[in-house]
């Protein structure tokens, strides 16, 4: 399963203090994965975009065309996700890039992303994974 990472984090003062604003972000990134997911059958559209970072439209086509965009646009934080997040925790330990571990869980604030689904009505629109990779019913 191929699965692109992407989240964001803020420190607890600033959603604290702007938790309108916070969550206006988090709405946005989720209609801008919704658009993602949406050119699932005609991706160009998202190869052209993608090119603004200065790789070429040719090479997208060819790293891209067969990865699923609605997959790998989800922002839901599912047990899939959990899962990497607390293996690289205890990779980077090991590696002494970090001195203590931490449960992501502890870490992790749901409250901004389930609303901003519900709002948009996209409680149901991607499908969460397990702790595998494996997608959910």
């Amino acid at each position: 399963m191929e699965m692109c990472h992407r989240r964001l984090s803020s420190p607890g003062s600033f959603i604290e203090k702007y938790p309108e604003h916070t969550l206006r972000v988090i709405k946005t990134l989720v209609k801008a994965a919704k658009w993602m997911a949406d050119h699932e059958e005609n991706p160009e559209a998202v190869y052209q975009l993608w090119t603004r970072s200065g790789v070429t439209f040719a090479n997208y086509k060819e790293d891209w065309n067969k990865a699923s965009l609605k997959l790998l646009s989800s922002p839901l934080v599912d047990d899939y996700i959990v899962s990497q997040y607390n293996w690289n925790i205890q990779e980077a330990k090991r590696f002494g890039l970090i001195r203590n571990t931490f449960r992501f869980e502890d870490w992790y604030e749901p409250t901004f992303l389930k609303q901003a689904l519900a709002e948009l009505e996209l409680e149901h629109y991607w499908k969460p994974a397990d702790k595998d990779g494996k997608l959910q019913d």
